[in-house]
């Protein structure tokens, strides 16, 4: 979506478009966590040795992730989403990451 579509909408309309967005992201998170604990055991209980890290190193890779890699990710699946679903994705990346939303595609 670039800015002049997104101006198009009213600051009532572009809350509620951030707070679904919102929603959705918080949603996948908490999902995407119960589907991280649920292989986790299960890598577990196939003896598969599970090697946690410190809060340092777990908070440094989260930073390097986020900060490096979804960016990178995330345009590549924009870029490759059905025209649908454009610009859902590129207004969920824009909110997630602050960006103004022309920028995000």
């Amino acid at each position: 979506m670039n800015q002049k579509s997104w101006e198009k909408f009213n600051k009532n309309q572009q809350a509620i478009i951030e707070e679904g967005a919102n929603a959705v992201i918080e949603k996948q998170l908490k999902e995407g966590k119960e589907r991280d604990e649920m292989y986790r055991k299960k890598a577990t209980d196939a003896v598969i040795k599970y090697v946690a890290l410190s809060p340092k190193e777990y908070s440094d890779a989260i930073k390097t992730v986020r900060n490096e890699v979804w960016p990178k990710m995330a345009v590549l699946i924009i870029r490759s989403a059905p025209p649908s679903l454009y610009y859902w994705l590129s207004l969920a990346l824009a909110i997630r990451l602050r960006l103004t939303p022309n920028s995000a595609a």
